[in-house]
């Protein structure tokens, strides 16, 4: 995320439902550090939500697990998810679909989805390429 891609968001108006049905702006999740960083940048405090793992955030009908990252990331990016993480965590959850953030930076790491799809064929993974996004 950047500073313009925030304020893209919070100036375009985006919307969700919450799990009661009612809707309210795009809210920002994440660690403490990211959630510090996003209001410096003038994101509004009431529209961030601070986690840390094992919190769940629940959005209309979909949970949104905080999970911890624990890969082979290299030195100085040690907060992206790889592929071995994304398969543990699905498994660990049972997941049906997994939505990987920062999945465009798994290039810098050669990261490939495909290892994950050889193991487990039934897992749905959504990335920023995928149509269903919208």
């Amino acid at each position: 995320m950047s500073a313009e891609f925030a304020a893209h968001v919070i100036n375009s108006g985006m919307t969700t439902t919450d799990e009661n049905g009612k809707e309210i702006p795009v809210p920002f999740i994440g660690p403490k550090k990211s959630v510090e960083t996003w209001i410096g940048w003038g994101v509004p405090e009431d529209r961030c939500i601070t986690v840390k793992p094992g919190d769940v955030i629940k959005i209309k009908n979909l949970e949104i697990v905080a999970l911890d990252s624990f890969g082979l990331n290299p030195v100085g990016i040690q907060d992206k998810m790889e592929t071995t993480d994304i398969l543990r965590m699905a498994e660990a959850l049972d997941c049906k679909v997994v939505i990987p953030i920062h999945y465009d930076v798994w290039t810098n790491f050669m990261a490939d989805i495909t290892h994950i799809l050889l193991i487990r064929t039934d897992l749905h993974i959504i990335t920023t390429e995928d149509s269903t996004i919208a």
